[in-house]
């Protein structure tokens, strides 16, 4: 075989090896691109709930928030924890900025009520709610004391008597008052709980 023969055979496989390894990597290409691991899909978790037990243990108050398209749907059970029933005693749908919670001290001595904190971008209120029934506190008191502005509710005083520490509304500190949740009236107090 003459020397020009052998460098074209040489050119020959080399072209040849060239092509052999362009289709090999283009075939692993295509493969990889066709079998690719699809990106994770973020999973979405309902909020856990909040639970508060009671001083003696014998009842718990749980919070639960369903996210709505702008709003939050709270449901409050009460379950009796001696016997495992529980019970929703309330529910309120709330746009996304207006929030709702448990305050400490919020079972009363009796167990028989408990109150809850709605906080909104301008106004605190506060709820006194039984298994049967709601108390709007914050809208009772501004129907009586339009001097007074609600500032917090703090606990309970007695078994019916949730304490609440009031500001006047132009400036300055206010007197506390008890609810009292039987009557569903305000009683004065002459000293400031804080």
């Amino acid at each position: 075989m003459g020397r020009h023969q052998s460098k074209i055979v040489i050119l020959a496989s080399l072209a040849i090896s060239l092509v052999a390894v362009f289709f090999v990597f283009r075939s692993k290409t295509q493969q990889s691109n066709t079998f690719s691991t699809p990106p994770p899909v973020p999973v979405v978790r309902a909020a856990e709930p909040t639970i508060v037990g009671s001083p003696d243990g014998k009842m718990s108050l749980t919070m639960r928030k369903e996210k709505g398209n702008g709003t939050v749907i709270y449901t409050f059970l009460i379950k009796d924890e001696g016997s495992g029933v529980q019970k929703e005693i309330f529910t309120k749908t709330e746009a996304a900025e207006v929030t709702l919670s448990i305050p400490d001290n919020t079972f009363s001595p009796n167990n028989k009520y408990v109150f809850l904190k709605e906080t909104g971008p301008n106004a605190i209120s506060y709820f006194v709610l039984t298994d049967t029934q709601t108390f709007d506190v914050s809208s009772l008191f501004a129907a009586k004391y339009q001097n007074y502005v609600i500032m917090a509710a703090t606990g309970w005083a007695g078994p019916t008597l949730l304490v609440i520490n009031t500001d006047k509304v132009g400036g300055g500190t206010g007197p506390s008052f008890w609810f009292d949740v039987a009557s569903r009236s305000f009683i004065q107090l002459s000293t400031r709980f804080n």
